[in-house]
């Protein structure tokens, strides 16, 4: 049976969510390349996320469902397992998995990114630092009268909600102005 180790830079959008699910892509891939016909094959994963992205009847990652569609057509031909295996708990190939991953993750991704597009939860954590730092570099430079009644500034962004910090809001809070 043929060895392949692969490790590839996936840009600075990637989550990790994703790049478990394209290594899991590119390995079923691999085997249904090599055109096996009635073999065991046994694809194992620390990624309990996967799996159960996969159990769940609503896909809504794209990259999740070519990977269906790929574990699919191996299993067509053969019986194919996903078995989950625990985290650094030493067992060798799940090891150097995580070696490759860590390699691939330190190189630099040459191309247009995204590499595998970009996930809701990573646009949303890229606003909430970009509303972190706008916020912060506002409070930086107001002069102090300005911002008396606040005892320290932090911007809070939570999905769905955006708070102008109506008066009443401040009130609740206990915070009120300093005249």
């Amino acid at each position: 049976m043929r060895k392949t180790e692969l490790s590839l830079p996936l840009g600075r959008y990637t989550s990790i969510f994703q790049t478990e699910v394209y290594a899991l892509l590119q390995c079923a891939r691999e085997n249904n390349l090599r055109a096996y016909r009635n073999k065991r094959i046994n694809i194992l994963t620390d990624s309990q996320a996967t799996i159960k992205g996969l159990r769940n009847h609503k896909m809504t990652c794209k990259l999740l469902w070519e990977y269906w569609k790929e574990l699919s057509d191996l299993a067509r031909h053969n019986r194919v397992e996903l078995l989950w295996v625990p985290r650094h708990s030493g067992i060798k190939g799940n090891e150097k998995a995580d070696e490759l991953a860590r390699k691939g993750s330190s190189a630099s991704y040459i191309g247009p990114e995204p590499a595998v597009g970009v996930s809701k939860t990573m646009i949303m954590s890229q606003v909430k630092e970009w509303v972190n730092s706008q916020h912060k570099e506002y409070w930086k430079n107001i002069t102090r009268d300005q911002h008396e009644w606040h005892n320290k500034p932090n911007a809070a962004v939570f999905p769905g909600t955006v708070s102008d910090g109506s008066q009443e809001e401040k009130k609740s809070a206990g915070v009120s102005r300093c005249a």
